[in-house]
């Protein structure tokens, strides 16, 4: 059997709303934490002035914040194409997942970034708009949406976002981490496949992006694949997934190359070993497939019975 990556769900849905009196309940304005003030002290002024904007209307501000990364990203789109693909009319809104897949779809990378401010900053300073879900009410009864952040005023400590009828949305920090805290920090990029990974971006996050585009587009999944195998050469994962989707074209001997490529940069990853034997399988290397899977039977792991069936389609000299 050969082995592939798995992932996960998101579920949150958000409809439209503006940020106007979000904290009018509240008795005490929200503060910066303390081990955030340096991250907002150091901070240059941005803004991504070249970000477009489209008003999101009643319950569309899934579509309308998907169309303005997506247009500056350099798709030709709208919020009507758009929400053909995202949302929701029994739910009035958009699901967070299908935030996710509809880049995806068009070819792009879906990057979740990390749940933390200076993520956001890092995205922001390498040219990169960042769509954000807020909760602009309380938990027991959350009023969710979504806003394309832009930029950062740090003399007001405002940032800056495109956000339901204003193109030009300003929000004190203090007040946008309350709201973004309360959907654990969720925002995400898009990204083109075809270009080199920018700076913000990690391998983790990246791999894991590559990984939920290949379900869509397993074309642009192998660009991305290379992009990451070129930026870090060390992380075996990238030949990994080349490896799959050559073995899955039945491109035996390129996948052969791309697992040899992983087990190289990690010799103690059995599922590379293992998948290894099974392309070798198909090229009818009868004596070095049954190496390969007998070095990932040697590795262990909780695997172990799936390499020990993949042995036993190696017919017998």
């Amino acid at each position: 059997m050969k082995l592939s990556f798995s992932s996960k769900n998101w579920t949150r849905l958000a409809g439209s709303a503006i940020l106007a009196g979000a904290l009018s309940g509240c008795s005490l304005l929200p503060t910066v934490p303390q081990e955030l003030q340096s991250t907002v002290q150091t901070q240059a002024p941005i803004e991504l002035k070249d970000v477009p904007f489209y008003a999101q209307e009643e319950f569309y501000c899934g579509p309308s914040t998907l169309a303005m990364v997506l247009t500056h990203a350099g798709e030709k789109t709208s919020p009507d194409e758009l929400a053909e693909l995202v949302y929701l009319p029994g739910r009035q809104g958009t699901l967070q997942l299908e935030m996710l897949a509809a880049p995806r779809r068009l070819g792009y990378l879906s990057y979740q970034i990390d749940p933390k401010l200076p993520a956001l900053f890092d995205a922001l300073n390498a040219g990169t708009p960042v769509v954000v879900l807020l909760n602009l009410s309380l938990q027991i009864a959350p009023m969710w949406h979504y806003a394309v952040v832009v930029g950062y005023e740090p003399e007001s400590k405002n940032l800056i976002l495109r956000s339901g009828p204003k193109e030009r949305d300003l929000i004190p920090m203090a007040t946008f981490l309350k709201l973004w805290e309360r959907s654990e920090n969720w925002g995400f990029t898009v990204i083109k496949p075809i270009d080199s990974p920018p700076a913000y971006v990690n391998a983790q996050n990246y791999l894991n992006s590559a990984v939920a585009l290949e379900r869509s587009s397993p074309e642009n999944a192998g660009k991305a694949y290379q992009q990451g195998a070129k930026t870090w050469p060390q992380e075996p994962w990238f030949h990994f997934g080349l490896g799959n989707l050559a073995f899955n074209a039945q491109n035996y001997a390129e996948a052969e190359q791309n697992y040899r490529k992983a087990v190289g940069v990690y010799p103690d990853m059995a599922d590379a070993w293992n998948n290894l034997a099974e392309a070798l399988i198909k090229l009818d290397k009868k004596s070095e497939a049954r190496a390969a899977i007998n070095k990932a039977i040697a590795l262990g792991g909780n695997r172990v019975a799936v390499y020990k069936e993949t042995a036993q389609k190696i017919p017998a000299e």
